[in-house]
């Protein structure tokens, strides 16, 4: 197993915010998975993509684009940069949900549809098995 932790963030976030969830991470991280914290410059589903693409798995948004694959990770946990883990074995159970065949998430619904069963787990705290393995 060679699971990661990714966080992304923009311009507009203070780098405290940055360095403390790294602290609460490395706190909780029992594991010692990889965590990438990137800056970026695009919206957060091109930087997921982007990652997924790295990471030998074909994405939609960067189908033309001959990207070196990079990574090998083969299961991703997506923490947006304000979303910290609040208990000790809350990374290791994202990923055992991952290397168990599911998708984990936190639930969320989007309310713009008259659908009470549109409830979705939200990519701000999400993992994933990759494609590729």
């Amino acid at each position: 197993m060679n699971p990661a932790i990714v966080s992304f963030y923009m311009n507009n976030i203070d780098m405290k915010t940055v360095g403390l969830q790294r602290s609460v991470v490395e706190k909780f991280n029992r594991s010692h998975v990889k965590h990438y914290q990137v800056k970026i410059d695009v919206p957060h589903g091109v930087a997921i993509d982007y990652f997924w693409a790295m990471n030998g798995c074909p994405t939609e948004a960067f189908k033309e684009h001959k990207i070196e694959q990079k990574f090998d990770h083969d299961a991703v946990l997506i923490l947006d940069i304000d979303c910290i883990p609040l208990a000790e074995r809350a990374i290791d159970t994202y990923l055992a949900y991952a290397y168990n065949g599911s998708i984990a998430g936190n639930a969320q619904r989007t309310n713009h549809l008259d659908n009470g069963q549109h409830v979705f787990a939200a990519p701000s705290a999400t993992v994933y098995v990759s494609c590729s393995k």
